[in-house]
């Protein structure tokens, strides 16, 4: 795999998340480091919710820290102060493969040359009818070479940082 270092330069900012699982933050950083490419900001959002955090893997690391939970979409907003094109915000227990943050930033970028504006997802679920439970997931659990397009994302979301304020401004349940 290679180095950090060797690894080319995008424009990305990824934002972490420090929560209920702070033992894969190491994870995060190891794939991120392994990558492909490399982001050009990397940042986390600790959101604690009563455990202990994860201080070595922070190290190095801009952060922000809530003094107490402010829930999942408080990252989102610090998001849109990036200055990268894209963002991408990871779940705490999504572990990006050695390629798959490259081949997002080029899907992207292919959107983006067609006059399109999409989120790429790490993991989803495709709705087969109208009931919730009829679904099937696409993702590390059901792994597919072909793109699918799904109805929910989940995991980690790439997209250009444009787009955030519209995912924040839809009304939430």
């Amino acid at each position: 795999a290679p180095t950090a270092a060797a690894a080319p330069v995008i424009d990305l900012t990824i934002m972490l998340s420090q929560r209920a699982r702070p033992n894969l933050i190491e994870h995060q950083r190891r794939a991120i480091d392994t990558s492909t490419v490399r982001p050009a900001a990397l940042a986390c959002f600790i959101n604690p919710v009563g455990v202990q955090l994860n201080d070595r893997a922070l190290n190095g690391l801009a952060t922000i820290k809530a003094g107490f939970d402010m829930g999942p979409w408080m990252r989102w907003l610090y998001a849109t102060e990036t200055a990268t094109k894209y963002v991408l915000i990871l779940d705490d227990d999504c572990i990006p493969g050695i390629n798959w943050i490259r081949l997002a930033y080029e899907r992207l970028d292919l959107a983006e040359q067609r006059g399109e504006k999409i989120i790429v997802a790490a993991g989803g679920l495709v709705y087969q009818s109208d009931s919730y439970d009829d679904i099937y997931p696409v993702g590390p659990e059901a792994p597919r070479l072909d793109e699918v397009v799904v109805d929910v994302g989940r995991g980690g979301r790439m997209l250009p940082r444009e787009l955030l304020w519209r995912i924040l401004m839809y009304p939430r349940l």
